[in-house]
């Protein structure tokens, strides 16, 4: 199991350094940028849910947070596969994500704009992602989940350690 460990921190290490040198991770002089397609974009990035089955519940550090879903094929998916329990790895100074046990279906809807706050599916590592900063990630998309109500998440996420339990539900 050991070298599953080292395996995944060296494929992660090489990510992370293909995403820096192509000039994903520079988040200072992507912030104004992203603060205007932020406002832009806001209804573009997800439809609001139809029912109150329309929703999870991410519970971290014992607190729970209320995520209001989108309408696609991968949050289905997802939703069809709870609950779970994941452990988040903080990266690129803006997430965290893991991946997740199961192949989701990878909906067409798709966006480079990440906010703070908000839930994404990212198929390049099969991995559920919560973001706690605004980001611009092009050339990369992701599908948009759903979006955390209780915006003090990204406080916890951002002040907290680099891997963090969640079990989703």
């Amino acid at each position: 199991m050991e070298w599953y460990r080292k395996t995944k921190i060296v494929i992660t290490a090489m990510c992370m350094t293909i995403l820096l040198l192509s000039g994903c991770g520079n988040e200072a002089s992507l912030e104004t940028k992203t603060e205007a397609a932020t406002y832009a974009n806001a209804n573009d990035q997800h439809k609001e849910p139809k029912s109150e089955e329309d929703s999870m519940i991410i519970k971290a550090n014992e607190t729970e947070y209320e995520v209001v879903s989108d309408q696609n094929e991968t949050v289905k998916n997802i939703a069809g596969n709870l609950p779970l329990t994941l452990d988040m790895v903080r990266y690129a100074g803006h997430e965290f994500y893991s991946e997740l046990p199961f192949t989701p279906t990878f909906a067409q809807e798709r966006t480079s704009e990440i906010k703070a706050g908000h839930v994404y599916y990212w198929d390049g590592w099969n991995a559920f992602v919560i973001n706690y900063i605004d980001s611009d990630i092009s050339p990369y998309k992701v599908v948009h989940i759903g979006e955390i109500k209780d915006k003090s998440i990204c406080d916890v996420l951002a002040d907290g350690t680099d891997h963090i339990q969640i079990d989703v539900r």
